[in-house]
């Protein structure tokens, strides 16, 4: 078994990249049934953790790329069978890190998973480059845009230039409104093809805030019902029977729900 590795990138921060990160691994798993690995290669910003409630975490990317724990040991299992390996969110663990052996350290990763989605840094830095390098594929997130898709198309000259597969665009927090930009102006805009209009919903900040993924926190959500679309698309699969006892299992922690 080698995996799939999968960049998720945008150009810009705050078109909720992360957010479909998580959700698209959470559906991945336990919708799909594919042994998945979700790593959050922003290690000066990481936030992927903080999605599925890990704070604080011994092994993290982090501590990996600096020596001090085996890629093994960064590795943690969430209930619905994804794996994280996710970034520290302590300022000091981010000195001394070396991007330049993360392409080395997603490799021992390879023989563990059937898919690897690396949750990349915004625009072009050295982070965001090194997570690229170690992927086999890129997918985009954008806003519906000028401004998004403007980086998402800076962006894509790196993308190029290290000659990555493009698979396509995920429009994300999509509302409807006459000045977004509709998937046909995308399409024609970036010469990418439109995979997904995530819309916007509220419950996916709500999931937030309680660290889980809307997909698990509300799979009925709007979101949650464009994202397992989306991994079903992108897998070329039907889903599996839906594991409804992870959802039951959040409802008994979480009386929100």
């Amino acid at each position: 078994m080698t995996a799939e590795k999968i960049a998720i990138i945008s150009g810009k921060g705050g078109v909720g990249k992360t957010v479909i990160t998580a959700n698209l691994g959470s559906v991945m798993s336990h919708v799909f049934d594919e042994d998945v690995i979700v790593i959050d290669t922003d290690v000066s910003s990481s936030h992927l953790g903080i999605h599925f409630g890990f704070y604080s975490n011994p092994a993290t990317l982090n501590s990996v790329l600096k020596g001090n724990h085996k890629p093994e040991e960064g590795v943690y299992e969430h209930e619905t069978g994804l794996k994280i390996v996710p970034g520290s969110l302590n300022y000091d663990d981010i000195r001394d890190v070396d991007v330049y052996n993360m392409e080395e350290v997603i490799k021992e990763f390879e023989d563990k998973a059937d898919v690897i989605l690396l949750d990349c840094g915004p625009g072009i830095d050295r982070e965001t480059s090194a997570a690229i390098r170690s992927a086999d594929k890129v997918l985009y997130v954008s806003k519906p845009s000028f401004t998004s898709l403007i980086d998402v198309m800076r962006t894509d000259s790196l993308v190029d230039e290290l000659d990555k597969e493009t698979m396509g665009i995920v429009l994300n927090m999509v509302k409807g409104k006459k000045h977004e930009i509709d998937s046909s102006e995308v399409e024609s805009f970036t010469d990418m093809k439109v995979l997904a209009e995530v819309p916007h919903d509220n419950l996916v900040e709500e999931s937030t805030s309680k660290g889980v993924p809307v997909s698990i926190y509300n799979p009925h959500a709007k979101a949650s019902r464009s994202i397992e679309d989306l991994a079903g698309r992108l897998l070329g699969k039907e889903p599996e029977k839906k594991k409804w006892g992870i959802y039951r299992k959040f409802r008994e922690f979480l009386p929100g729900l």
